[in-house]
């Protein structure tokens, strides 16, 4: 990506979570009609999450991509790629004391 481009924050998730980024301002449409977001609802299959998840990830443009809990855990191709560039992990629920280290799974 040339320097003079700006990077774009991208997000698959709810309807709740997309929408209230979009509210914040991260919305895009590039030059070729391309977003960079996807709803995911109970109609969203396996494979569209997956498609979308290869599109915004080959993107050069795209620096970082939320992936909310939910979706990731409903794509196996999103789990495969745990750890891999572009790294995805999940922080656990569980409270830390002071001074304990944390983990990423």
């Amino acid at each position: 990506m040339p320097d003079d481009e700006r990077a774009l924050f991208a997000i698959i998730g709810d309807e709740d979570t997309v929408s209230g980024f979009l509210l914040a301002g991260v919305g895009d449409v590039d030059e070729r009609q391309r977003v960079n977001y996807f709803i995911v609802n109970e109609k969203t299959t396996e494979m569209e999450i997956a498609e979308r998840f290869k599109e915004l990830t080959a993107r050069e443009d795209v620096a970082v991509l939320l992936i909310t809990q939910i979706v990731r855990a409903r794509s196996r191709v999103i789990s495969a790629n745990k750890g891999k560039p572009p790294s995805i992990g999940r922080r656990s629920g569980r409270v830390w004391a002071k001074g304990e280290q944390t983990s990423w799974d």
